[in-house]
């Protein structure tokens, strides 16, 4: 035990070591203040350093040192505009950006020191831990990686409330390599108030204007040859279900002419006052008897085509996300949003789909919102790095099912 502990830490300093050291190289940051930096004149020899990356760096830090000098000058988030949430008293505040945190910046960098996670359990144990933990780095995702992973798939389906929301927004950064406003794919049909707030960091804020959401953003695709077809959706009450079940694409669904699987993600907890019997009740058992029923209808259709039958676990893939941490200000507030009923929720969901439905994936993101929640926008939902990071580690997860 105290071995592993001892290269626990040593593997700890050196990453975190070799971090500042990369910082320092790329942007003069200051190895005691890594918010401090020069960004109007990068470092002369970023380029040239660019070579020497590694894929996995280079996929970051070629993006990162686009948006650095303006997201780096000018981040702000908009309050919210409600009684929730904390940052009540300010119309808006500027903040460090997120994308140059401490934690992204390792979880980039472990490539350096760590192998890749090749399997799916090694992908969801490392996904599981906090970033300075991970046993295999998780590799970040370029716009081509999600055209690759995305296209493995006839059907996607990500459910879920606002955290299922800005999850898809991260994944929209990244897809059009937009770290400003890339959230928001169509951001250019938005008022100049909405564009200016709505930026950087401040794609996350929960003011009313900036909880934009786009449904088309692979639209264009769909018709293609293996297109991409996704539905993403999202709601935040105990009907949640009745609406799942209206968004299905049943002729998408039975793909009985694309052998490709289907992806479904489903994702809930804090609208359920983060009660795992009312989730159990109202969302997840009525969402899988939803998708058994729908698994029967298309099989009937396929089995007078002489195709394959669909199955769950099989060729319908079934994700699942629980609750994420949240400030201390929050969970005195909200106590059934604080940490002990959160780690109780997904205990309990954890051990009922490993007993009930153990097709399930169950995507463990609580230590990646717990070492996140300091930059937040009110508390409870997060910025940039956490929804890039829970993105790049969902597509991950895709990737190896």
């Amino acid at each position: 035990v105290k071995m592993k502990l001892i290269q626990g830490i040593a593997t700890a300093v050196a990453v975190i070591v070799v971090i500042i050291i990369v910082n320092s190289y790329l942007f003069d940051f200051s190895p005691f203040s890594p918010f401090k930096v020069n960004i109007q004149t990068p470092h002369k020899k970023f380029e040239s350093y660019l070579q020497h990356m590694t894929t996995n760096q280079l996929k970051f830090y070629s993006v990162y040192e686009k948006w650095l000098p303006i997201c780096g000058v000018e981040n702000k988030i908009m309050n919210r505009g409600d009684s929730y949430g904390i940052h009540r008293n300010e119309t808006f505040r500027k903040t460090p950006w997120s994308m140059s945190s401490i934690e992204i910046q390792y979880f980039i960098n472990s490539s350096l020191f760590q192998p890749k996670c090749n399997t799916l359990s090694e992908a969801l144990l490392s996904i599981s831990l906090p970033p300075i933990e991970h046993t295999c780095f998780l590799p970040w995702m370029s716009s081509e990686d999600i055209n690759r992973i995305m296209r493995k798939y006839s059907y996607i389906i990500l459910n879920g409330d606002s955290v299922t929301r800005q999850l898809i927004n991260g994944l929209f950064m990244l897809y059009t390599k937009n770290w400003y406003q890339g959230g928001f794919p169509s951001m250019i049909e938005y008022s100049n108030t909405t564009q200016s707030y709505c930026a950087c960091d401040g794609q996350f804020g929960e003011a009313e204007i900036c909880r934009i959401f786009t449904n088309d953003m692979f639209s264009k695709d769909a018709s293609k040859p293996n297109g991409m077809n996704v539905n993403f959706t999202f709601s935040n009450n105990p009907v949640h279900t009745i609406y799942f079940r209206g968004i299905i694409n049943e002729t998408l669904f039975c793909h009985i002419d694309d052998n490709r699987p289907v992806l479904v993600y489903l994702q809930a907890g804090t609208h359920y006052k983060t009660n795992s019997s009312r989730v159990i009740q109202f969302y997840l058992d009525p969402s899988i008897q939803y998708l058994q029923d729908l698994i029967q209808i298309c099989n009937n259709h396929l089995e007078k085509e002489q195709k394959p039958l669909l199955q769950l676990g099989k060729n319908i893939k079934v994700i699942f996300s629980g609750v994420p941490a949240v400030s201390n200000d929050i969970a005195i507030k909200y106590p059934h949003q604080g940490m002990i009923s959160a780690l109780r929720y997904n205990m309990e969901m954890t051990s009922y789909i490993q007993k009930k439905y153990p097709f399930i994936v169950y995507l463990n993101l609580w230590n990646l919102t717990k070492v996140s929640i300091s930059r937040s926008s009110d508390g409870f939902h997060k910025l940039s790095d956490y929804n890039t990071m829970a993105s790049v580690s969902l597509l991950n997860v895709m990737d190896l099912l």
